[in-house]
C-alpha cells in the first residue's frame, strides 16, 4: 500500500556517517601523524566493496603534469631541502602499499554510495507517482528530491576528485619531484575532509528535510 511505501522509506536508513581510515603515505605504514596522512572514508556497508582492489584509469602523462603544477603552486607550506630528501626515501614505499590501495578503496565506495543514493532517490520518484495518483499534493516533497540530487551530484564529484589525487600520487615519479608528491597528499587530505562534509550534508538533508515531510504525508494518509 501507499502507507507501507512512505513507511518503509522512512524506516530506511541508507545514509550512512563516514567513519575515518588513515593511511600514512609518506612511509606506507598504517599509523598517523599530523603533518603526513591522507586518509579514506568508509561506513560498514563498504567494507565488502573496500576489499576490492580495482585497476586504475590509465593516466594521461600531460594531464597529470599540469594537476601537479596547479597543486604545487597552491602548495602553502614549501618543503625543505631535509623534507625533500626524507620524502624521496619514503615515498616509493608508500606508492607500493599505502596510496597503491587507497584507489580501489575509493572506487569501492564510489560503487556503494551511487547504489545507496540511486535507490533511495527511485524510491522517493516512486512515491511521488503513487502520491500524484491519490491527488496528494507533492510540490514540497518533489523539490526536496531535487534538493537532495544536487547534494548527491557534488558528493559524486568531490569523491572522484578525491580518488583523482589518489591516483595521482601513485602514477607520478615522486623521488624527482617530492614537492609535487606532498602537494598531492594536501589535496587529497582536503578532498577526503570534503567528501565527508558532503556524505554528512546528505544525511543532515534526508533526516531534517525529507523525513519529516515523509512523516507529514503518512499523517495525512492515515
Amino acid at each position: 500500500t501507499l502507507e507501507l511505501l512512505v513507511l518503509s522509506i522512512l524506516l530506511a536508513s541508507p545514509i550512512l556517517a563516514f567513519s575515518t581510515v588513515m593511511v600514512k603515505a609518506e612511509t606506507g605504514s598504517g599509523s598517523t601523524d599530523s603533518g603526513s596522512s591522507t586518509t579514506t572514508s568508509s561506513t560498514d556497508d563498504d567494507k565488502e566493496s573496500e576489499t576490492e582492489v580495482e585497476s586504475d584509469p590509465k593516466t594521461d602523462s600531460k594531464k597529470l603534469l599540469e594537476r601537479l603544477s596547479t597543486r604545487k603552486s597552491e602548495l602553502k607550506t614549501k618543503l625543505t631541502t631535509i623534507e625533500q630528501e626524507r620524502l624521496k626515501t619514503k615515498c616509493k614505499a608508500s606508492q607500493t602499499g599505502a596510496v597503491s590501495s587507497l584507489s580501489g578503496r575509493i572506487k569501492g565506495i564510489e560503487t556503494s554510495r551511487g547504489e545507496v543514493h540511486t535507490n533511495l532517490v527511485n524510491r522517493l520518484n516512486k512515491l511521488v507517482e503513487k502520491l500524484k495518483a491519490k491527488e496528494v499534493d507533492t510540490t514540497k516533497l518533489e523539490a526536496e528530491i531535487t534538493e537532495l540530487k544536487a547534494k548527491i551530484a557534488t558528493f559524486k564529484a568531490d569523491l572522484a576528485k578525491y580518488r583523482q589525487a589518489v591516483i595521482d600520487l601513485k602514477a607520478m615519479d615522486c623521488v624527482s619531484d617530492p614537492a609535487a608528491f606532498k602537494a598531492s597528499l594536501e589535496s587529497a587530505r582536503t578532498l577526503r575532509e570534503t567528501v565527508a562534509k558532503d556524505g554528512a550534508a546528505i544525511k543532515t538533508y534526508v533526516n531534517d528535510s525529507i523525513k519529516p515531510t515523509l512523516k507529514e504525508i503518512r499523517a495525512a494518509l492515515e
